[in-house]
């Protein structure tokens, strides 16, 4: 973290630079991250967005495996038997986007600290 015309090599070096926003300009330019704010509390409450979102797109990838398994299981299955595709991938395609249009919404995850 810096603000000044000499921390610009360590912030360019750095894995993530932090700068805030009256910093100089070649400080600025060197940064990853440009605080708007003084206070280091904005960056735990994106780390808790973050981990809030990746939550809730674990929970989608999950549902959606689960719910195109049956669809997987019939094309697959019966293809080692059958001289032709048991169903065409535009009628795979209707039944996916005829099924998600009525799955239940899920609550979002709320992430909460422990310690």
């Amino acid at each position: 973290m810096g603000d000044g015309i000499n921390d610009a090599p360590a912030l360019k070096a750095a894995d993530v630079g932090i700068s805030v926003d009256s910093a100089v300009d070649i400080a600025k330019e060197s940064s990853d991250i440009i605080l708007l704010e003084n206070s280091l509390l904005i960056l735990e409450q994106g780390v808790l967005e973050g981990r809030r979102v990746f939550g809730n797109i674990v929970k989608y990838i999950k549902m959606a495996a689960s719910s195109n398994f049956g669809n997987m299981f019939s094309v697959v299955g019966p293809a080692r038997f059958l001289p032709f595709l048991p169903m065409r991938p535009i009628q795979v395609l209707t039944n996916t986007s005829s099924t998600t249009s009525r799955r239940p919404p899920f609550p979002p995850t709320r992430w909460m600290p422990t310690g």
